[in-house]
């Protein structure tokens, strides 16, 4: 393990209600799997809809080595809340973590990875509201997000970007054979850091019908495929590869 390559693992805490499991519980499981194999891990937590309800999750997973960052407050994309209500949701949402982790939160990542040319002005944002990295930039072009040629956003922002990997995690993590993300990730690791991010959601079923749930229709599509095998080879991720927060 010592020899593995080093990996960032992000887990955004979004509103999900598994399937046959609480919150609660499907929460413990991964963090069990985590303490298991020694890997700390970033959360980024929507505070209207998880901290604000949870607390006592939020302190316990921070007591368990995990970096607590910030996911806004309302699984808004930028562009639909605008400069003064985004510094509203975010500087609220960050006081909220703060005084139940007792710690400054340090990351934001933006909800559906809604960074881009046109919302580039939420990184000054997020500079006068004391955050030191942003990663909410998604590298490539894609239906429901990212940015082609991302390279000067990250070049010119005003706070360390760090963007998710182009495979990263997700829909990718469940769709993809687990013998090419693994190839993947290692290949990456040669060049990189890779940052790879998930949900819960990745890993349990959902108890709402897919049409009931806010998301894009291709998120919705895609919501079940993958499930029966992807907690398992999320160990397997964990076995290989050093998991460290950002």
């Amino acid at each position: 393990m010592d020899n593995s390559p080093k990996v960032i693992l992000t887990f955004d805490l979004e509103l999900f209600e598994p399937k046959e499991k609480t919150f609660q519980q499907a929460l413990e499981i991964v963090l069990s799997l985590l303490q298991k194999h020694s890997a700390r891990a970033t959360f980024f937590v929507l505070s209207g809809e998880i901290a604000e309800k949870y607390p006592d999750l939020i302190k316990a997973i921070a007591s368990q080595g995990h970096q607590i960052a910030c996911h806004g407050w309302s699984h808004q994309p930028i562009n639909q809340l605008g400069p003064e209500l985004f510094r509203k949701e975010v500087s609220q949402a960050k006081t909220l973590l703060e005084q139940i982790t007792n710690r400054p939160v340090l990351g934001f990542r933006a909800p559906y990875f809604s960074l881009n040319k046109k919302t580039f002005w939420a990184l000054d944002i997020l500079k006068e509201l004391g955050f030191q990295y942003d990663s909410s930039l998604f590298p490539v072009r894609t239906p429901l997000y990212g940015v082609w040629r991302p390279k000067a956003i990250i070049e010119k922002a005003p706070i360390k970007e760090v963007p998710v990997s182009v495979f990263g995690g997700g829909i990718y993590f469940r769709v993809l054979p687990f013998w090419l993300f693994k190839w993947l990730v290692k290949r990456s690791s040669k060049k990189q850091i890779p940052v790879l991010f998930f949900h819960l959601q990745d890993f349990f079923a959902s108890s709402r019908a897919r049409a009931d749930l806010k998301e894009p229709w291709l998120v919705r599509a895609f919501s079940r495929v993958g499930l029966k095998t992807s907690l398992k080879n999320f160990e397997k991720l964990l076995q290989l590869f050093q998991m460290t927060g950002v």
